[in-house]
């Protein structure tokens, strides 16, 4: 039995975990609407600067991180799919939990906005990192 993962396995679970961890984004933006509605708090508190330094602190982080590990399983002219796999998780996990942090915010301050913009600002990110499977092939 083979245990090592296959391109077309990592390809699929790449695009499983992308698409599972776009609807918990869309999912935690929903709950804030439903749970504070449209409520505004101002960008008094430091709420909202906490939650643009953790979103940012994320992105570079995942992004660096991502081609870290890329780098790690560089074999040739393309990524090990292991590798591909793992770059993608700690990129999109980061932002998971970046997004996560600004709708605990958004509830500590019981106002969606303008806090909110971290979770579509993430959102947007993670929608951005969708999985190219090229760097897998040498191809990217």
């Amino acid at each position: 039995m083979n245990d090592r993962l296959t391109r077309e396995q990592a390809a699929v679970w790449a695009w499983r975990l992308w698409g599972g961890l776009l609807i918990v984004h869309l999912l935690m933006l929903i709950a804030g609407a439903v749970t504070l509605g449209l409520t505004s708090g101002g960008l008094t508190g430091g709420g909202f600067g906490w939650a643009v330094g953790g979103l940012a602190l994320a992105v570079v982080l995942g992004t660096f991180g991502r081609g870290e590990i890329f780098k790690r399983y560089w074999v040739g002219d393309a990524i090990e799919p292991i590798g591909y796999l793992l770059g993608h998780v700690w990129a999109w996990g980061l932002l998971a939990v970046a997004a996560a942090g600004g709708l605990g915010l958004c509830l500590a301050r019981d106002a969606l906005w303008p806090t909110a913009v971290v979770l579509l600002v993430a959102l947007i990110m993670h929608t951005l990192m969708w999985p190219r499977r090229q760097v897998m092939h040498g191809e990217g």
